[in-house]
């Protein structure tokens, strides 16, 4: 198996794991299958967020809590009961390690989150992220 294709793996387990524990909400712990709920939110405001918080916990936060910040507050529950910092280890490639793009593992969780098809879209976004000169937002 190569690296990379370990590595993604890897990540989507973490997710499923990390996941699987804060599924769990409300009287009784009764468990809230996924996936959660999903709107569509506005680009604008998520990537204004996710600039803000770079500088709090850097890429993997910036971007699972930008989002999910924002569907906390359209959706409300069960993305209440997560907390955004939950991809802080995520910081430097992971505690520092450098060994995952921090902007993949936070959208990666967010489509576990928010999607049956988790894997197409983190594929996609691979992909994406491999042709794509990063980074283009300008605020």
């Amino acid at each position: 198996m190569k690296r990379r294709d370990f590595l993604s793996r890897t990540a989507v387990g973490v997710g499923f794991v990390a996941f699987g524990g804060v599924a769990l909400a409300g009287k009784g712990r009764s468990r809230t299958s996924l996936p959660f709920p999903y709107v569509k939110l506005n680009p604008e405001t998520v990537s204004h967020r996710a600039y803000t918080y770079y500088h709090e916990h850097h890429c993997a936060y910036a971007v699972f809590a930008s989002i999910v910040d924002e569907l906390k507050l359209k959706v409300g529950a069960p993305y209440t009961g997560i907390p955004s910092e939950l991809l802080v280890y995520g910081r430097g490639g992971v505690v520092g390690w450098g060994t995952l793009c921090g902007a993949l593992n936070g959208a990666g969780a967010v489509f576990t989150l928010a999607s049956k098809d988790y894997k197409k879209l983190i594929d996609a976004l691979y992909e994406w992220y491999q042709s794509t000169p990063l980074p283009a937002y300008t605020p």
